[in-house]
């Protein structure tokens, strides 16, 4: 299912029901949705319940070498990638200046725990 950039809510609810989603640099076929405000630009992405289909859905428009008719697409060819089986991730729970409410940090330990709980390992990052 695409959404477009301005589209949060659907974007949302994908990812609070187990789905996938991401936005795409560039304009490559995105047309702006509001008429008269073209000046917000609109950008496509799609969302899924299944990560391989983003992965054949990127891969589909990175292969198009959108870049050659549109200058705001950055020109990186695709390249597949083998992750290792640890990974490191960062987090940042509070910056010092904003703090975070109760549930937004409540959110954050339970990803940590999750990215752990998977074999993963997590710094915590402090500016």
């Amino acid at each position: 299912m695409p959404s477009s950039h301005l589209s949060v809510a659907f974007r949302r609810t994908c990812i609070s029901r187990g789905g996938s989603e991401y936005v795409l640099t560039g304009s490559y076929g995105a047309r702006s949705g509001l008429p008269g405000q073209e000046a917000v630009r609109s950008i496509n992405g799609p969302m899924s319940a299944d990560i391989t289909a983003l992965e054949l859905f990127a891969k589909a428009i990175v292969d198009s070498e959108g870049w050659l008719s549109d200058p705001n697409i950055v020109p990186i060819p695709w390249r597949g990638i083998q992750l290792p089986k640890k990974l490191c991730f960062g987090i940042l729970v509070d910056d010092g200046i904003v703090k975070p409410l109760p549930p937004v940090i409540k959110a954050l330990e339970r990803t940590r725990r999750a990215i752990e709980a998977a074999g993963h390992t997590v710094i915590e990052y402090k500016p």
